[in-house]
């Protein structure tokens, strides 16, 4: 009886320890890295399923990086434009021209739905980098993702502005020191004042300057990046399937 009993267990037991086997294998084999997870995702947007893209790709975000991570953002943007979340679209745009300033979307066959909302993303991203640059110049760039051109701007924009103070008050002591010549010191106006102007030139043209750049920076942050192309079409000749759960479409199309 005892015997029985032993190797009843022993058979329970193998079967649940192959069972547990089975599971295990079974989740490891579910698990994509994060390059697959990026293709899967693209082929649920394709095949309209875009929240189950949306719930991949945001799983994916934080382990891409690069191009991978800037198409990420751009496919996570089309899936909300269809969803009709155009507001978290705009900002995952923001995201992926902060990557890449010069984005443009005509690889990706966008609707014209899509491209009204990167338009929008653009203009705000526009205007969020003016206001940065309103207060510093160059920071407006960084933001924009042109860091190179923000760190340039910054640099000549400190050093008019430390110019401009600098010369400021040496013109002033200058000034000062010509306002208090008196009649004994005829001789040495002429020298004292074209010193004094000559720093007050200096003042202007630095001051000049610094206001320029501060004004370029701002207008240079607000200029739209390059214009978005109105190719539109996303249609490629051949049977076309789609379905996301609540309708199915089935058709032809011809690429234009």
């Amino acid at each position: 009886m005892m015997n029985d009993m032993v190797d009843m267990i022993g058979k329970y037991g193998i079967l649940v320890i192959a069972l547990l086997s089975h599971l295990c294998l079974a989740q490891a084999t579910d698990v994509h890295s994060p390059l697959d997870t990026l293709q899967i995702a693209k082929a649920h947007y394709a095949s309209g399923a875009y929240s189950r893209s949306v719930t991949m790709l945001e799983t994916a975000l934080p382990y891409l990086s690069g191009n991978q991570l800037i198409e990420a953002h751009v496919f996570l943007a089309f899936d909300y434009v269809a969803i009709g979340d155009d507001a978290s679209a705009i900002e995952h745009f923001k995201n992926a021209l902060t990557k890449d300033p010069n984005l443009q979307l005509d690889g990706y066959a966008p609707t014209p739905d899509i491209l009204t909302v990167f338009e929008d993303a653009r203009k705000e991203k526009a205007y969020e980098s003016a206001g940065c640059s309103c207060f510093i110049p160059g920071i407006g760039q960084i933001f924009k993702g042109d860091k190179s051109k923000g760190r340039v701007i910054i640099a000549a924009s400190v050093l008019t502005l430390a110019g401009t103070l600098v010369s400021w008050s040496i013109a002033d002591s200058k000034h000062t020191a010509y306002l208090s010549l008196g009649p004994d010191n005829l001789d040495q106006m002429d020298d004292v004042y074209n010193d004094y102007n000559r720093w007050r030139k200096i003042t202007i043209l630095s001051g000049a300057a610094f206001v320029g750049i501060y004004v370029y920076s701002i207008f240079d942050a607000m200029l739209s990046l390059k214009k978005t192309k109105t190719k539109t079409s996303n249609l490629q000749t051949g049977f076309h399937f789609k379905c996301d759960g609540n309708h199915t479409q089935i058709g032809y199309a011809i690429g234009i």
